[in-house]
């Protein structure tokens, strides 16, 4: 998952920019802001097939800034990369379920907006590298 965010407002409340599958054991989002971390420091929450685990970046989103936004996930693992530079990563694997829904700027379309603006937003049917990473921050910045 990859999207430009640019967010308006300095909160520890969670803020989606994609909610696929809800929160649960199978699901993945990905938030701007959430109450698992400090103030305005994104989140990678996904399930692993038994609950739900959350991952904090290790530094916050500037306020009315544009930012690169990433996660990936693998059989082996989890990252976030702000900027395409690594800022949280996981050694447990993770995946979604089969016919989930998404949502884009919120959690389950009715929570949680995204405050703020989110620009090319893609989710990839495999896992980015780190030089594809840098590749599309340095192609779209």
């Amino acid at each position: 998952i990859s999207a430009w965010v640019d967010p308006t407002v300095a909160t520890a409340t969670p803020k989606f920019v994609i909610d696929i599958g809800g929160t649960g054991a199978h699901a993945l989002n990905l938030q701007v802001a959430s109450n698992n971390c400090a103030v305005s420091v994104p989140q990678f929450q996904f399930g692993n097939g038994v609950g739900s685990i959350a991952i904090c970046a290790n530094t916050a989103l500037s306020i009315n800034a544009w930012s690169m936004l990433t996660a990936t996930w693998t059989p082996s693992g989890t990252a976030m990369y702000i900027n395409a530079s690594l800022v949280a990563s996981s050694s447990i694997a993770t995946g979604i379920g089969p016919n989930v829904l998404a949502y884009i700027g919120s959690n389950g379309g009715v929570q949680r907006y995204m405050q703020g603006y989110i620009d090319d937003l893609r989710v990839y049917n495999r896992t980015l590298s780190a030089a594809e990473i840098m590749a599309l921050y340095a192609a779209e910045k």
